[in-house]
């Protein structure tokens, strides 16, 4: 229940930071790329909040992987 209530609480942040309904955000998400943050608190799936709020992946995907730090 917890995560509904985020999902509703970020789209609500995101309405009045720009203006704009959440459709149009939506819409716009599209044009996001995917990520995975990794740390050390554990790993993190963008995939997972778009399902939780309902907003589909976007069609292409490309995986990279970063360069380690030398």
């Amino acid at each position: 229940m917890f995560l509904y209530w985020l999902a509703l609480l970020l789209s609500r942040i995101f309405e009045a930071a720009t203006g704009s309904t959440w459709r149009l955000i939506r819409d716009k998400f599209h044009l996001l790329t995917m990520v995975t943050f990794t740390g050390r608190t554990g790993t993190f799936h963008q995939r997972d909040i778009l399902a939780k709020l309902d907003i589909p992946t976007p069609k292409t995907i490309v995986k990279a992987t970063p360069v380690a730090n030398a």
